[in-house]
């Protein structure tokens, strides 16, 4: 298993529509096989740690791993993670409870581009600790969304 940093995946798209709940991730690094990855729109809290009462979507890396570059979308999100179109966030992490590490965070459907300054309810969230505001910590007005930026490069170059 791979245990991966701050920076070693991207989240590049996001749909908190009804008809299209999904979201897209770009691995900037190579995972071996049964590396794990979770995701949650469980707001952080200000404090550290995860707020409780949302859900969580795991990814595990198949046989033979996941080369550097590989997107992976997921689809027909509802139940456990299921992005509200008033406000959200999707935050990738591995880990559990207070030990997870936040790896990268999009805030999205509130209308504004910031992070709140603590998890108070289910559409908020602060910035997950480790994580930078405007490379592994993104936030958009909108409930959708897609990466449009540049695809060659080092990983610190396509983060910015």
């Amino acid at each position: 298993m791979t245990t991966l940093t701050v920076g070693d995946l991207a989240l590049i798209g996001y749909s908190a529509d009804t008809a299209g709940k999904s979201f897209s991730f770009v691995l900037l690094q190579a995972v071996e096989a049964g590396t794990v990855i979770s995701f949650t729109d469980n707001g952080w809290l200000a404090a550290g740690g995860f707020r409780a009462g949302e859900g969580v979507y795991t990814y595990t890396a198949g046989a033979g791993g996941a080369a550097a570059g590989t997107v992976i979308t997921v689809t027909g999100l509802t139940g456990s993670l299921n992005p509200s179109t008033s406000g959200d966030q999707i935050i990738a992490y591995q880990g559990s409870g207070p030990s997870a590490t936040p790896l990268f965070a999009l805030d999205f459907a509130d209308g504004n581009t910031t992070y709140a300054g603590d998890a108070t309810n289910s559409n908020t969230s602060a910035i997950p600790t480790g994580l930078a505001t405007g490379s592994t910590a993104l936030a958009f007005g909108t409930d959708n969304g897609a990466y449009v930026g540049a695809t060659t490069g080092t990983k610190a170059e396509i983060l910015s």
